[in-house]
C-alpha cells in the first residue's frame, strides 16, 4: 500500500510523468519511514521505477523497496493512477493493476494499492 496526502499522490504524479516522457532509465523515490507500519510489519524505504520492454511487473527489491518495471506505455498508465481528485478524501483509492489489457501487467506482478491518507 502506497499512501499520501492528495497533494503528496498528485505531485508524485507529476514527477513520474515528466520520468517516463525523460530518456532517463530508472527513477527512485524515497518513503517516510518514521511513521507506525501497523498492521504491517515493515515500512517499505522506497519504489523504484525502470523503463524496460513488456508488461508492469512489481516486485520487491531488497534493499530499495519495491521495483515498478515495464514499458513506457505501461508506466504511464500504471503511474496515472497516482492522480487524484483534489475532492479525495481518506481512503479513496486505486489498484492500478487492475486494468484488463492484453500485455498490460506481468502474471507474477504484485497488487498495489495507492491511496490517499489526510494529515490528520
Amino acid at each position: 500500500m502506497i499512501t499520501d496526502t492528495v497533494d503528496g499522490l498528485n505531485a508524485l504524479a507529476a514527477r513520474l510523468a515528466t520520468f517516463v516522457s525523460s530518456s532517463e532509465a530508472e527513477f527512485h523515490v524515497h518513503a517516510d519511514t518514521s511513521g507506525s507500519a501497523k498492521p504491517h510489519e515493515t515500512l517499505l524505504p522506497g519504489i523504484t521505477f525502470s523503463k524496460s520492454g513488456g508488461p508492469i511487473l512489481v516486485t520487491l527489491d531488497h534493499p530499495r523497496g519495491l521495483r515498478v518495471t515495464g514499458s513506457r506505455e505501461n508506466l504511464r498508465l500504471w503511474c496515472s493512477h497516482f492522480e487524484f481528485p483534489l475532492s479525495a478524501t481518506d481512503g479513496n483509492h486505486h489498484h492500478p493493476e487492475q486494468i484488463w489489457l492484453d500485455g498490460y501487467t506481468d502474471s507474477c506482478t504484485l497488487s498495489v494499492i495507492i491511496e490517499v491518507q489526510t494529515d490528520e
